[in-house]
């Protein structure tokens, strides 16, 4: 959870900065963009992490760990 919690961070920090950086407000059309963009790549992040969990919690040995 640690993992997604950084991943998202990781995601929201250089979209603030660039959002702050910007001498006008994004369009509506701009946002929704960047949301669609933002949820397709959480989704792909939290079945890799998914994946990543089920196999250390299954496959018990000092590699998966």
């Amino acid at each position: 959870m640690m993992l997604f919690r950084r991943t998202l961070l990781a995601l929201a920090i250089p979209a603030a900065l660039a959002y702050a950086q910007q001498k006008q407000a994004p369009t509506v059309k701009e946002a929704q963009q960047f949301l669609e963009r933002a949820n397709d790549r959480l989704l792909e992040l939290a079945v890799d992490f998914s994946v990543a969990d089920w196999i250390r919690a299954t496959y018990i040995t000092d590699d998966t760990d």
